[in-house]
């Protein structure tokens, strides 16, 4: 009896250890991206909101996923929307692309919080389409070239209070 909870024991620690080294892979072979958020970068005319924030992900080959959080504080009032857009570099203004208050077919974990202090997060999967323009193998060349940003709109800026250009770390 003894020398089966052994083995039963070892085997379990052995699983638990390639897990391990799976999750640990993946976050090594993961790519960082950030942005810094607001009113100054806003296109084409800054907003003059005192409102900042800032934007987080993790590109995750294995899995295929983009792992995204966003955090404001400030705002004027409560979001009227949060999206990622593109394509466009810091000057121009871009289509939506990512909805954080409707994430894509296939996305998990998404959650806002739509306060004039808040928060989204989330897990796109990129291997299926982000909207009816752009597959996921897009969205991560755009956001390997720059062409990317974050912006968080109000009723009082409907075009964007706050945004941020996303950049690879």
């Amino acid at each position: 009896m003894p020398k089966t909870r052994l083995v039963c024991v070892l085997g379990a620690c052995i699983v638990m250890m390639i897990g391990c080294d799976e999750s640990t892979t993946e976050i090594a072979g993961s790519t960082q991206y950030s942005a810094v958020v607001n009113g100054a970068n806003e296109k084409p005319t800054a907003a003059t909101s005192t409102a900042t924030g800032f934007f987080s992900a993790s590109l995750h080959p294995t899995s295929n996923t983009l792992s995204y959080s966003v955090t404001w504080t400030g705002l004027t009032g409560t979001v009227s929307g949060a999206h990622i857009h593109g394509p466009g570099d810091a000057n121009t203004v871009a289509s939506v692309l990512v909805n954080f208050q409707a994430l894509p077919v296939g996305s998990t974990n998404g959650a806002i919080t739509t306060g004039a202090s808040g928060s989204a997060s989330g897990n796109l999967n990129l291997g299926m389409a982000i909207n009816a323009t752009v597959s996921g193998d897009s969205l991560k060349t755009l956001l390997n070239l720059g062409l990317l940003y974050v912006n968080v709109h109000t009723a009082a800026n409907p075009g964007g209070e706050i945004r941020g250009q996303i950049a690879k770390q």
